[in-house]
């Protein structure tokens, strides 16, 4: 457009057209309909979206204000979450140029970005300026100790936690077993999981727990599981050693089967670092690529650092013949 805001297409085709203006500030869209007909010059005015000014307010929890919270807003005709910038030591921030309609400030926590509080908002008239507070969520402390079944401390001990609405979050524990997650939301259920430090694979899993309110403190002391050394006999249906079979084992703790390697000219195979809870065992005949058998055990916490024994025997097996026939029954 030119400075009185005119514009000219010249040699149109004659037909239907969508004719677009774009703010020039914000870049918005205004959008209309026209048909352009033959030999004839077709006027289409068009009125920009007008904007105005939403005034961010960001509180914790608390009610104190929430100094340097990232806040971004959502307009539709935009269609994404844009960067507005943090607010001041009085947690205010103001965003400018704003198109009229519905819009929705997030604002991020300072010390934690992934926790976050939407407010929805709606600008009415051009020059129009709209106050919105955003109150951050809730949060508290999770903190606890990690230990073996022997009582020591797991110094290392790699502790997560992660739930709807809840930040994923990972630490190790120090020399005492000991963890601490700061700002997690609070009222919301999350999972912790603490893994065994010896590299076992081992874990265990809390569900369903809950910071009770804000600035609240949350204990959870973790009793890693107990680990095993699993000690396999595959046999032969005629209770002979089967030798040089693949040994398969699933535990309950993820429910998949995993290599747990080949058995000797015994029959015998030692799987290490099996976790406490049930397992099964699958015994594969590498010579006939056959299926030969399985067996469930489990390990529990009195077998820590033990040897538990299972053995697996090959099932009979017999031919199957026959001859198929046509429709006819005779061909």
């Amino acid at each position: 457009t030119d400075a009185n805001g005119q514009f000219t297409f010249f040699d149109i085709p004659a037909g239907p057209f969508t004719l677009r203006a774009f703010e020039p500030i914000t870049g918005a869209p205004t959008t209309v309909s026209i048909v352009v007909s033959t030999d004839q010059t077709t006027t289409q005015n068009l009125t920009l979206i007008g904007l105005g000014t939403v005034l961010v307010q960001v509180n914790f929890a608390s009610g104190t204000p929430a100094a340097n919270s990232q806040v971004d807003i959502f307009e539709p005709l935009r269609g994404f979450f844009a960067f507005a910038g943090f607010t001041d030591a009085s947690g205010r921030i103001t965003i400018p140029n704003v198109p009229v309609g519905t819009f929705t400030v997030r604002a991020h926590h300072p010390s934690n970005n992934g926790l976050f509080s939407d407010v929805n908002g709606v600008l009415t008239t051009a020059g129009q300026t709209v106050p919105i507070t955003v109150v951050l969520p809730a949060t508290g402390v999770v903190t606890g100790r990690v230990t073996f079944l022997t009582g020591a401390a797991a110094q290392n001990a790699g502790i997560q936690i992660f739930g709807n609405n809840v930040p994923f979050q990972f630490v190790n524990t120090d020399s005492n077993g000991r963890y601490t997650f700061t700002q997690v939301p609070a009222g919301r259920p999350f999972t912790l999981q603490a893994f065994d430090p010896r590299g076992t694979g081992a874990f265990r899993t809390l569900n369903n727990n809950v910071v009770p309110s804000d600035g609240a403190t949350l204990t959870l002391d973790v009793l890693l599981p107990a680990v095993a050394t699993v000690h396999v006999t595959a046999l032969q249906a005629n209770g002979l050693p089967l030798a040089n079979a693949e040994i398969d084992i699933m535990y309950s703790q993820d429910g998949f089967f995993r290599f747990g390697g080949i058995t000797d000219v015994n029959g015998v195979l030692n799987i290490n670092n099996v976790p406490e809870g049930t397992f099964t065992i699958s015994a594969f005949d590498r010579n006939t690529f056959r299926f030969a058998g399985s067996a469930v055990g489990a390990v529990t916490p009195a077998d820590d650092g033990l040897t538990v024994n299972i053995t697996v025997n090959a099932p009979f097996s017999g031919n199957i013949q026959g001859q198929v026939f046509a429709g006819d029954g005779l061909t």
